[in-house]
């Protein structure tokens, strides 16, 4: 079962998701430049409301090492540089540090308590193995291969490889993808090692880039910074800064239901339905905030329309293959009813179009006009509106 989102949002001027030279985003579509707001963007945000509130506390880091050495630490008795040495070597030899691993609080605490149940000689034996740079590791092995002499091992002590392994193990199984890490159950997990690929889990979200409905219109800001010291006259800086002049934005996000269910198997379906019910409220309130402290372009969404499927999903970009408004650029008063209102006149008339064509596969649960404001100039028979997020919320649970 999966359910499919689709999001109108409108924002202000912004630079809510840069390129690599610092200029908003882009893509081309129906012919024409449109503004764009990455699907990463859009995950980071949702990911950092709920951990801004202390929930579903999950880190993606190069540098879990540190994390660890402070974990481990005190319970074993050992120095800042020895428990460094036991987390990096773990680490290393289990190839986590070579990607921005993604794991939840739990997971880091279960693989602390794996090193910590570790026999002193292993612990030892690990302390070693760090103080010892790649330089010398390749000299000794190349030494030991010339003498035809196999590499000294502690006599109780596996590999490091094996140490790490039999570590990592307990956390390559679903049942250790708890509660608490539902952002990695959503979102997925990807280490390209083939020695821990059951750590891999398989994102519950499918989104696509979110895209303007309109054509995109870039501004300059130029600004200057002034120096309260100086006897200069004149600014003491002098820059000018690319913008978007306001966008408005369609989206599309694809719950699998079913997918969750096996990520969080030990998760009771109540409690399944309750994480898609803060996921969607999160998903729908929170924006990409690049440059939000110039920029503050939060907005709630003006539409939201939900269909619950057990058939492939779609998106409804098409409705806006067209740029909204783009024949009545030079003509202000053809654009009485600004973006938003046509945005939604179209994205109403393609979702009717799918649901009569696709009846049969897909089940309509509503939608949601936030800015009933806006004068309507088109009626719909097949889609029915909510009142509210909350009754448009429950209304698509009670289909899971």
């Amino acid at each position: 079962m999966k359910i499919t989102l689709d999001i109108i949002k409108s924002f202000p001027a912004n630079v809510a998701n840069r390129d690599q030279s610092g200029s908003p985003k882009s893509m081309i579509m129906g012919g024409t430049y449109r503004d764009r707001h990455s699907t990463q963007s859009q995950k980071y945000a949702t990911r950092h409301f709920f951990e801004s509130k202390g929930l579903f506390q999950s880190y993606r880091s190069m540098k879990f090492h540190t994390k660890l050495a402070e974990m481990i630490g005190p319970k074993l008795n050992l120095s800042q540089e020895n428990a460094s040495k036991v987390s990096e070597v773990i680490l290393q030899k289990s190839k986590v540090n070579l990607a921005l691993a993604y794991l939840s609080k739990s997971n880091l605490e279960e693989i602390a308590e794996g090193i910590c149940k570790l026999s002193p000689e292993t612990i030892e034996f690990l302390i070693e193995e760090g103080s010892k740079s790649k330089e010398t590791v390749d000299s000794e092995n190349k030494s030991e291969k010339s003498k035809g002499k196999p590499k000294k091992k502690s006599a109780d002590v596996a590999s490091p490889e094996g140490i790490a392994k039999n570590i990592f193990d307990g956390l390559t199984h679903k049942d250790y993808v708890p509660y608490d890490a539902a952002m990695i159950a959503f979102h997925g997990r990807m280490i390209a090692n083939e020695n821990i690929r059951g750590f891999n889990i398989e994102a519950a979200i499918s989104m696509m880039h979110s895209v303007s409905v309109h054509k995109s219109f870039r501004e300059h800001d130029y600004f200057t910074a002034m120096d309260d010291f100086s006897t200069d006259p004149g600014a003491a800086h002098i820059e000018h800064a690319e913008f978007c002049g306001g966008s408005t934005m369609y989206s599309c996000c694809v719950i699998d239901v079913d997918q969750l269910r096996s990520n969080l198997e030990k998760v009771t379906d109540e409690a399944v339905k309750d994480l898609l019910e803060q996921y969607i409220i999160a998903l729908l309130h929170t924006s990409p905030h690049g440059k939000t402290k110039t920029y503050f372009c939060s907005s709630a969404p003006s539409a939201v329309y939900i269909t619950v499927s057990n058939e492939q999903p779609f998106n409804l970009a098409s409705a806006f293959d067209k740029p909204i408004g783009i024949d009545n650029f030079n003509n202000p008063s053809a654009n009485s009813n600004g973006v938003i209102s046509p945005a939604i006149d179209a994205i109403e008339a393609e979702l009717n179009a799918n649901i009569v064509k696709m009846n049969a596969h897909h089940a309509f649960v509503g939608g949601l006009v936030v800015h009933s404001k806006y004068v309507r100039t088109t009626t719909y028979d097949t889609i029915e509106l909510c009142d509210d997020l909350k009754s448009l919320i429950t209304k698509a649970l009670s289909h899971v």
